[in-house]
């Protein structure tokens, strides 16, 4: 407790190897020889509270290149056995600590994300907020397009679908991302076609695909029988799936269907050099001649898709108020 004990904390610290300005305590990596352990005695081991490190003072310079010189900055005090066992005591309750504080957040941290309200105030939100965008955005009636008014009041009366509000698959509203997911997302209802085959002018052929709905209830007699005309897109036959669910559509109201496959498509022999395409309509007329000739007394229409839609637009604007 005098100046003789101070005197002996300092020198103990100066042979122990302190360091001007640092004090650090390797825990792991203390290198007090066996001599400097039995040459400071007691007080090597002796780790002054930070209230008493006022008495540290630089100690002497060794030359680096001096024999037994300590590395710069570290300080070669061994812990006591009492310091060492507290220093192992807090460790180990600091990983106690850690190691439920993990477990309880991973309990917690779940369980009030949605108990406190606040995931589903954010579920509900979110999904308002696409409410919104999707009924104002995204559902829509369609755009007609006509020359006159007069026309364009004869196509809402007599098909009234066009006056309705259109609301796609919710997820998976936009076009492009409905034409990528087609080919892996698609049902093909089962139809039974009825193939015919028909010579034109030029030697060439054209292939029909009929389903003639002969259990129809709305209209058991063929002869009377609603006929309708499908013309598919690009490429497009009598298999595709939007063809055989406009046929499913069609056998509900009891008509008879009729596919009109291009020249060279389904599978059948080209037999000219000549192929088709949207801007001539000859191979088309060819066909609505050949089926109202079979069905004169049949009502008949016609609705085509993509490609098949250009096709018979031309058709109608190059006969006009003669068309069948």
């Amino acid at each position: 407790g005098g100046a003789g004990s101070a005197a002996a904390r300092r020198g103990s610290f100066a042979a122990a190897g302190g360091c001007p300005g640092t004090f650090r305590w390797l825990r792991h990596r203390h290198r007090l020889d066996p001599g400097e352990a039995a040459g400071t005695g007691s007080a090597a081991g002796f780790l002054p509270p930070r209230a008493s490190l006022g008495f540290m003072r630089r100690a002497p310079a060794l030359h680096r290149d001096s024999p037994g010189a300590p590395p710069p900055c570290v300080c070669r005090i061994p812990p006591s056995g009492a310091a060492f066992a507290a220093m192992r005591l807090l460790e180990t309750d600091l990983q106690v600590l850690t190691r439920e504080l993990s477990l309880y957040l991973e309990i917690q941290v779940p369980v009030g994300l949605f108990g406190s309200g606040v995931g589903l105030s954010l579920v509900l939100g979110f999904s308002a907020a696409f409410a919104c965008y999707y009924l104002s955005s995204i559902a829509k009636k369609p755009q007609l397009v006509t020359s006159s008014e007069s026309f364009s009041r004869f196509i809402q009366e007599h098909c009234p679908v066009v006056t309705e509000t259109y609301y796609p698959t919710v997820w998976c509203w936009e076009g492009r991302v409905q034409t990528l997911l087609r080919p892996f997302i698609t049902s093909r209802p089962p139809v039974q076609y009825r193939n015919e085959l028909i010579k034109t002018t030029d030697g060439g052929q054209i292939s029909l695909d009929w389903f003639d709905n002969n259990d129809s209830i709305c209209f058991p007699d063929a002869s009377t029988r609603p006929t309708i005309l499908l013309l598919p897109g690009l490429t497009g036959t009598s298999k595709e799936s939007y063809i055989l669910h406009m046929i499913q559509q069609s056998e509900m109201l009891g008509y008879r269907c009729v596919v009109f496959n291009n020249r060279g498509t389904a599978g059948e022999t080209l037999l000219t050099p000549r192929t088709y395409c949207a801007a001539n309509t000859e191979d088309l007329e060819a066909v609505i001649h050949h089926i109202h000739n079979m069905h004169a007394s049949a009502p008949f229409m016609a609705a085509g898709v993509s490609m098949g839609g250009m096709l018979l637009l031309n058709y109608l604007g190059q006969t006009g108020r003669e068309t069948l």
